[in-house]
């Protein structure tokens, strides 16, 4: 029979389920809880965990209890929230943007570089966005429901679009970009989104 790991956090045998991995922690086979399901940190305090550290259910819940880590996505335990918190909605935009860059500069054969945008215009940069996204929920006059659960995965999406438009864009290497106020405008735009959607549902369901 198949033992999990001890728990890194507080020690329990056999227990550990949930691993992490940079910015996210994923539920492994064996979870009653976690399995399948994603989670994103939104502290800078993770519990002395680092990359590949393998915590239980238990200390999981801990983890969302103390507002260290959200769900984002859950593919077989229980769904993920409808609504994210702002923190989880930049940190997930940043998580895609910044891996996106990395693959888009490794096919361009860029070692490690930012982009220089010619001309310097962000509003040209998210245009091409929901260009390539056609689910940004957060553009002007965008009146698309993001699905039940699956708007951590959606940030995650347009934050990579974006990092594909900003390349696309780029005229040559910078490695000072930052994609953190594209990320920090998304989320305020997200936390209007699910409060227009909250607030149809209310409607529709009070009729």
């Amino acid at each position: 029979m198949h033992e999990a790991p001890t728990c890194k956090r507080c020690g329990a045998p056999d227990s550990a389920v949930v691993e992490t991995y940079g910015e996210v922690l994923h539920g492994h086979y064996g979870s009653t809880r976690f399995d399948g399901t994603s989670l994103i940190w939104v502290s800078d305090d993770h519990d002395d965990l680092v990359d590949c550290d393998v915590i239980c259910d238990a200390c999981t819940e801990v983890l969302i209890e103390r507002g260290k880590a959200e769900i984002y996505h859950a593919a077989f335990a229980a769904p993920a929230p409808a609504n994210l918190s702002k923190e989880a909605y930049r940190r997930l935009f940043l998580l895609g943007a910044n891996t996106m860059h990395q693959e888009i500069l490794m096919f361009r054969g860029f070692a490690s570089a930012g982009a220089l945008l010619t001309p310097d215009d962000p509003d040209a940069v998210e245009d091409l966005r929901r260009t390539l996204c056609r689910k940004d929920p957060t553009g002007p006059g965008t009146k698309q429901m993001p699905a039940e659960g699956e708007t951590g995965s959606l940030a995650i999406e347009v934050g990579r679009s974006h990092a594909t438009a900003a390349l696309l864009l780029a005229t040559q290497p910078d490695p000072a970009i930052d994609y953190t106020k594209p990320a920090e405008i998304f989320a305020e735009q997200m936390i209007e989104s699910d409060k227009f959607w909250d607030e149809a549902i209310d409607i529709l369901t009070a009729k």
